[in-house]
């Protein structure tokens, strides 16, 4: 039972991803069928409703890439806790950062020593959520339990386990 917690892989909830590429599968098929059929003459339409397909595609890639990846949506390592759900892409926060792993509703808050060491390696584009995330839960790490393909009660135990463990 050496290695029991070395390299978990936690996998990501996909039902989330697919309902998104779906709806953005309706919303292309919409858009195409308004192109086909349109007989207005104004280009303003057309423009946009272009635009709007673009938009749709390139989300589609982004749903669908996530949709696909093998990737671990959580992964518990020696070094830390590796994140690649939602806001937080290829993120390694060091068990040492760590400063307390905390239970709320419907999440589990990580709080660290450093945010800004953190905050400054993300991309700028999710600035503003995680942002938010610090005013409303006081961490830029909120792990939401409808991302992870685990129970909450056993997430929280190999949470904390490891964090005992490797700290």
């Amino acid at each position: 039972m050496k290695g029991l917690l070395d390299n978990l892989f936690i996998p990501v909830k996909k039902t989330r991803i697919a309902v998104y590429t779906l709806i953005l599968l309706c919303s292309l098929g919409i858009a195409v069928i308004i192109q086909i059929y349109d007989n207005d003459p104004e280009p303003f339409w057309d423009i946009l409703t272009y635009i709007c397909m673009v938009m749709i595609c390139y989300l589609l890639f982004i749903y669908g890439k996530d949709l696909l990846s093998k990737k671990a949506g959580l992964y518990i390592k020696k070094q830390g806790l590796y994140l690649n759900i939602e806001y937080y892409k290829n993120v390694l926060v060091s068990w040492q950062d760590i400063t307390s792993i905390q239970n709320d509703k419907y999440t589990v808050l990580l709080h660290v020593k450093d945010s800004q060491k953190y905050l400054s390696q993300m991309p700028k584009i999710y600035s503003l959520y995680i942002k938010g995330n610090i005013k409303r839960f006081g961490t830029l790490f909120v792990l939401r339990f409808g991302q992870i393909n685990m129970q909450k009660d056993s997430l929280l135990e190999k949470l904390k386990q490891s964090m005992k463990k490797y700290k």
